[in-house]
C-alpha cells in the first residue's frame, strides 16, 4: 500500500525534484483515476504500462534511445517529452531491485533551478 497519497508524492517531487515510495502500481492507477488524471502511453498507440529493459539496438523499438545507444549509457531524457503535451509526472516502478551493477542517475533539477534564482 502506498504510504503517501499520489498528491503528496507529486508535491514532494515538485519540492525535491524527485520522490520515492514503496507502493503498488494498482493503487497508483486507482488514485490517478480518482483524481481525474490522464494516464498516457509513452509511445504512440502503446500500452499505458510497459516494462523497460535494456535492449540491443537491433531488438529495440525504432526511434527509441535504445535503438541508438543499446545497452550503454543513455543521455539525460524525460519519457514523454516528445508528446505535444508533455507529462506533468513520470512514474517509474521496479518489481525488484536490479542490483549494484545497474547505475541510475537522478538529478535534482528543481533544487538546481531554485539555487540559480
Amino acid at each position: 500500500m502506498v504510504s503517501l497519497s499520489l498528491e503528496q508524492l507529486v508535491k514532494q517531487a515538485v519540492e525535491n525534484g524527485w520522490a520515492d515510495v514503496d507502493g503498488n502500481l494498482d493503487n497508483v492507477n486507482y488514485q490517478a483515476s480518482f483524481l481525474g488524471w490522464d494516464v498516457v502511453s509513452s509511445r504512440k498507440a502503446g500500452p499505458l504500462t510497459e516494462v523497460l529493459k535494456p535492449a540491443n539496438p537491433s531488438d529495440a523499438p525504432k526511434q527509441s534511445l535504445s535503438a541508438k545507444y543499446g545497452r550503454g549509457a543513455q543521455p539525460l531524457h524525460t519519457d514523454g517529452a516528445h508528446h505535444r503535451r508533455q507529462p506533468d509526472v513520470v512514474l517509474l516502478s521496479a518489481a525488484a531491485i536490479s542490483g549494484p551493477d545497474v547505475a541510475v542517475e537522478v538529478r535534482d533539477w528543481a533544487s538546481a533551478a531554485r539555487s540559480a534564482s
